[in-house]
């Protein structure tokens, strides 16, 4: 299971089993901006959990990326 929370404007927390992500969103101009990526996890939580749990966070951002571009590329577009 997990719950998503967007706090308008650029705020969003995550929450999983043993760990909670933040995500600031600090827009640079007009087509550009930097996520700030935070991690908390439960008390006792493995340095290997933690360790794998960032890995698929970096993984799904790497992602992610390609398609936050090609829409910032297509708002240019008709």
């Amino acid at each position: 299971d997990a719950a998503y929370w967007w706090l308008w404007p650029n705020f969003m927390l995550n929450a999983y089993a043993g760990v909670m992500d933040t995500n600031l969103v600090l827009p640079l101009g007009p087509d550009r901006c930097r996520v700030v990526f935070d991690f908390y996890f439960a008390d006792g939580a493995s340095d290997e959990f933690k360790k794998q749990s960032v890995e698929v966070a970096e993984q799904v951002q790497r992602e992610d990326i390609g398609v936050c571009e090609e829409v910032q590329r297509n708002l240019h577009g008709r």
